[in-house]
């Protein structure tokens, strides 16, 4: 099925958002799946890669210690809508 690559590996990546860790440590783990499976731009509809790449970005400025609680949780959010958006368009 088309973009079935993505929607696997951002399922890892909401997977990895689940537990008693800190919200930084889940959006590390979170990061990590991405960033371990290579995943990229092209994983997703064309429509959804801008968002991909904004993800990515507002990530790594999380990471780097340059955003606050309330963008992690946007952040988590964000991969959470990712998945559910691959997922509605993989099955069509």
């Amino acid at each position: 099925m088309k973009y079935s690559y993505g929607w696997e590996k951002m399922h890892a990546a909401v997977l990895s958002l689940i537990g008693p860790e800190s919200m930084h440590v889940r959006l590390k783990n979170a990061y990590s799946c991405i960033n371990h499976y290579n995943l990229k731009p092209e994983h997703f509809p064309e429509d959804m890669r801008p968002d991909f790449i904004s993800l990515k970005e507002k990530i790594s400025n999380h990471l780097s210690g340059q955003a606050s609680n309330h963008e992690a949780h946007e952040c988590a959010k964000m991969i959470v809508e990712m998945y559910a958006g691959v997922w509605w368009r993989r099955c069509k």
